[in-house]
Formats: structure tokens, sequence, C-alpha cells
């Protein structure tokens, strides 16, 4: 006969009572005050109560009998996660404070999984960005780091949950861990399948592709996607975007315009027939893609990345009459954002032949918004090329840029390095701030950018020709070829998404690497 004066009996009664099958809940709620009458301190029987009471759907007495537990135990998590189930039951907007405190507590899975559903929702709705509830409860919080790393613990425990693994493929793409993102979806996707075609698993699928596009894995992006039902938009997009990267043009135009008949909105419509002009142009319809961009101009929802493109179009053409048009139609409606705006200005201008007005254009921008480090980067990136004798502005500017962005600083570091060429800074002028040590620098923070080495070359051939102007023996001959070949390999990668990029690099490289063969007095070699 057991003892009937021990509380801890008496609680596991009531769990017993209250379990799947049996669900007997007076006897469970009976045993839960037996249980307290005996220790009126036992945290245990007060969350137990509580998540009975909860599971009656009884908030106030579930929220009175957690508030006790976590006055008896604050480092309880049971108790944490029943108000967090209550918070969100209610509709508070404490429901996702109440799950991150739960993790920082403890790894419990109902913790954790109800934190990164909440985390994931909220990067999911993209009209809170501005809210004082997003700032804090994903920006000042780090919620997506911390979600990410409490989620990886959870996969760890538990393998067998196909939804924490689309969870976390989903934060570790905000995160922009690529591979890590292609893991957990494909662990997604593997858990799914053997229960055959749903709609989770055709989730996971249009996930699992988006994963590899993102990793550059076209052929095998274009195989998920083609398993998929393609009925849904997302799907067939999806999959026109992977035969686009593949290479597959024509399948990808076929795709897009069997999207057209699945979208639902026109602004849906705007964005696929931009999506089929940008194809248009890579093919070489230059007057197709016309048609489809104005097509995007005269719906009832135009979209702002139509006159982007619009206007792209009319500056690759030389055709100023329509970058203008577009451009001032894309001013007037406001949705582009300011960099966009100010790039497509000065492009126009350039194209117009009024260099000093693509400075002045840049500088203004920068003066209105000194806030913003993709200003101060494109201002150090058009100086050099447009208003060379600004250069010492220009380098201001890129280290501007380089110390208000980690992001951007590393390309900034770039820009500064070509203005201070651009003004002639060679370590016989200044020994510790010339254009060579900047150039180097910016090599160690992105050595798998080509333009990086070419301005490296050009760098060199500054301080060589500094040196035989100065009388003294060039001390940098003999890196053109390693140069030339490490731009070589660099730019592959690039030409698969940009290729008259990656050939006028080495074009430009090649030219330099003739100049400083010959300066050396190397002429058959430059031959």
């Amino acid at each position: 006969m057991l003892d009937s004066t021990k509380h801890s009996y008496w609680n596991a009664l009531g769990v017993v009572a209250m379990s799947t099958g049996i669900e007997n809940f007076a006897l469970a709620q009976h045993s839960f005050i037996k249980s307290l009458n005996m220790e009126a301190n036992n945290v245990v029987a007060w969350t137990n109560l509580g998540a009975l009471y909860l599971k009656k759907e009884n908030i106030e007495l579930s929220h009175e009998a957690f508030k006790i537990a976590q006055s008896l135990e604050p480092l309880y998590v049971n108790c944490w996660i029943g108000q967090a189930l209550i918070a969100e039951a209610v509709g508070s907007y404490d429901t996702m404070d109440l799950y991150r405190h739960t993790t920082e507590l403890s790894t419990h899975t109902e913790g954790v999984k109800g934190y990164a559903f909440w985390v994931c929702s909220t990067l999911l709705d993209k009209t809170n960005r501005e809210s004082e509830l997003y700032r804090y409860n994903i920006v000042q919080m780090n919620a997506v780091s911390a979600a990410q790393v409490a989620l990886c613990k959870y996969a760890e425990r538990i393998q067998t949950d196909s939804s924490a693994f689309t969870m976390l493929g989903y934060l570790n793409e905000h995160l922009n861990l690529k591979n890590q993102a292609v893991w957990a979806y494909l662990r997604a996707v593997e858990l799914l399948q053997p229960a055959g075609p749903s709609e989770e698993l055709s989730f996971a699928l249009r996930n699992y592709g988006r994963a590899l596009c993102n990793t550059g894995q076209w052929e095998q992006a274009v195989r998920i996607y083609s398993s998929t039902p393609q009925e849904e938009l997302y799907d067939i997009t999806g999959l026109a975007l992977a035969y686009f990267r593949a290479g597959l043009l024509q399948d990808s135009v076929s795709a897009y315009e069997k999207a057209l008949g699945v979208a639902s909105s026109e602004k849906e419509r705007a964005y696929i027939l931009t999506a089929l002009a940008l194809l248009q142009h890579r093919i070489g319809n230059m007057d197709a893609a016309k048609t489809l961009l104005f097509k995007c101009s005269v719906l009832k929802e135009p979209i702002a990345e139509s006159l982007l493109s619009l206007c792209a179009l009319g500056l690759v053409r030389g055709d100023a009459t329509l970058a203008s048009a577009a451009l001032a139609e894309l001013l007037k409606q406001g949705g582009a954002a300011v960099e966009e705006r100010c790039l497509l200005t000065c492009a126009l201008l350039a194209l117009q032949g009024n260099y000093s007005a693509v400075q002045r254009e840049a500088a203004r921008a920068v003066h209105s918004n000194p806030g913003n480090p993709s200003l101060w980067a494109l201002l150090s990136r058009l100086v050099p090329r447009y208003y060379p004798r600004k250069a010492a502005g220009g380098a201001v500017a890129g280290s501007v840029a380089c110390h208000s962005s980690m992001t951007l600083g590393k390309k900034a570091l770039l820009y500064s390095g070509v203005n201070q060429l651009a003004r002639g800074r060679h370590s016989g002028e200044d020994p510790r701030r010339n254009a060579l040590k900047t150039i180097q620098r910016a090599a160690l923070l992105c050595p798998d950018d080509p333009a990086v080495w070419a301005a490296l070359m050009a760098a060199c051939h500054t301080e060589n020709t500094a040196c035989v102007l100065s009388g003294s023996a060039p001390r940098r001959r003999g890196l053109e070829g390693m140069l030339m070949s490490r731009v070589a390999e660099k730019v592959k990668p690039l030409e698969a998404v940009e290729k008259p990029l990656g050939q006028a690099l080495q074009s430009w490289v090649l030219q330099q690497a003739v100049i400083a063969l010959k300066q050396a007095g190397q002429h058959s070699e430059a031959v």
C-alpha cells in the first residue's frame, strides 16, 4: 500500500489520469490538489495543475497556477512554457518574449519549437519591419541567431520532426548559412517522402529547390522543382528561375508563360512579365523585352522593378529618351530605394555626357542621406571614372562607407584604393597611406573578387612607374603573369552571371600586362 501522505504519489496519479487514453480530468484535478495540500510549495504540481486547466481552456485558473509556480521557482522552465502557451492562446504581444525566455532557461522541446515558430512567422510577415515590436523581438534580441542555435540543439535531440528542420532551414537562410539550409531542407524532404505526396512534402521540396538555387546547384534545383505538382505559382516560378540559371533559357520562358496562367493578381503578373522581359533581353530579343516592360507599366498594379528594368534597358541601348521617361515615372511612383534612384540618375547623366553632374548627383544624395553607407560607396565608385580631379574626396567617401558597413566595407575599400590610384597616391609620396596598401587590404578581405586583383596589378604598375620617374629600380616587376592568372581564375564564377563584365575585365588586365612588359623592356613577351 502506497503512503497517501506523499505529495509525489498524488502528483504522479494526476499525470497518469491526464494521459492520453485515460483523460480522467476530474481525478487529475483532485490528485494535483491533494498533492498541493501535502506540499503547498510544490512547483511541479502547480505547473501540472496549470496545464490541466489550460487543456480544459480555463485560462484564468491556468494563469494563476502557472503564476504561483513561477513565484515558487523562477528557473523552472515548464511554468514559463505554460505562460507562453496562454499568451499564444489569447493573442498577447508577449508571446515571443516568453518563448525566448524559456530557451534561455533550458533547452525544452516545447519552448524551443515555440520560439522558432514565432521567429519564423514574424520574419515571414514583411509588413511589420518598422514596428517597435519587430525591432525589439527580432533585432534587439538577436532572435534569428538565438532561435537557430536553440533549434540546432532540438534537431540533434529529435531527428524525426520535419517541421523543425523546415524552420531550421529558413533560419539558416536568413543567416546566409546556405549549405546548412540545404542540409536542413533535405532532411525535411527525407522525413516526408515515405508518407507519399502531400502538401507538406510539396512545401518542403519548394524550400529545398530554393536553397539549391542559392548555392548554385541549378541542375539539381531543376530536378527538385520538377518533382513538385507544378500547381502553385512559387513552384512554377522557382522552376523557371532554376532553368534560367542552368542556361536553359527557352525552358525558362515556357515556365514563366505557364506561371502567367496561374497568377492571381496584377502584381504577380507584373513580376512575371518583368522576368520574361529580362529573359528576352538575355536571349537578345531587345524589342520583345521592351514590349513586355511597357505592358508592365500599364497594368493596374505596376511595380518599381519593371520601371527599373525599362530604365536600365534604355541605358544599355543608349536610348536616353526611354531611360529618362522610365526614370521620371519611377521617381514619381517612389517605389525604388534611394540607392537605385541615385544610381540610375547618375547613369543617365553619364549617358548624356554630363560627367560633372554625375559626381554632383551622388554627392547630393549623400548629403541628403548621410547615414546610408551604400550612397557613400556609390560616390566613391563614381568619382575616379567621371570626375577624377575629386579623387581625394572619393577616397574619403570609400573610407566612410568602409567604417559604416561591414557588408559594403570590403567593396568600398577597393573603391577607396582606386581613388588613390586616380590621385597618384604611391608609396614614395606616403609610405603608410597609398593605393597599394589599401588594395592589398582589399585583397585580404575579398580574395575571390577578380576586380581586386586587377586593381592590385594597376597599383603595382603605379609603384613601378613612380620608381622609374624617380630614378630608382622598380621593385615589383614580374608579377603580371601571376596576377593575370589570378584574375582569370576568379572571373570564371562571374562569367556565369555577368559574362560581358568578366570579358571586359580580362581584356583590361591583358592590356595592363602588355603596358607593364613594354615599360620593362620585355617587348617580345608583350607581343
